[in-house]
């Protein structure tokens, strides 16, 4: 026997959904970890109209509003519309953050993404 489990992928999509649901309801939030969460489900997305968030960590509303404005304009037609979906409903959730809460945990998961004042 080889050691190696096969495990369904809507069993691996299963549990890191879970992992997603429970680090948004964590306090203090890490931020990061939400998005890299996330894009563990969706891991085309990072590519999308939401790259600016997910693969940059650009977490401030104007930031935000500008993927949502991208995904309802339709401007990611080689993006499965699912994706998508999962996509504007997590930056919904996470412009519902407030941004100084954004902010505070990216500066302390990230430090070297924060400027220095």
């Amino acid at each position: 026997m080889s050691g190696i489990i096969w495990v369904p992928e809507s069993y691996n999509e299963r549990v890191l959904q879970e992992r997603l649901d429970t680090l948004k309801q964590q306090t203090p939030l890490n931020i990061p970890d939400c998005i890299d969460a996330f894009v563990a489900i969706w891991d085309h997305a990072q590519f999308g109209p939401a790259h600016i968030v997910l693969g940059d960590y650009n977490i401030y509303d104007g930031h935000i509003d500008w993927c949502l404005s991208e995904i309802a304009a339709g401007n990611a037609s080689d993006h499965d519309k699912e994706e998508l979906a999962a996509t504007a409903e997590f930056l919904n959730w996470l412009k519902s953050v407030p941004e100084e809460v954004r902010e505070a945990s990216l500066c302390e998961h990230r430090p070297y993404m924060c400027e220095d004042d």
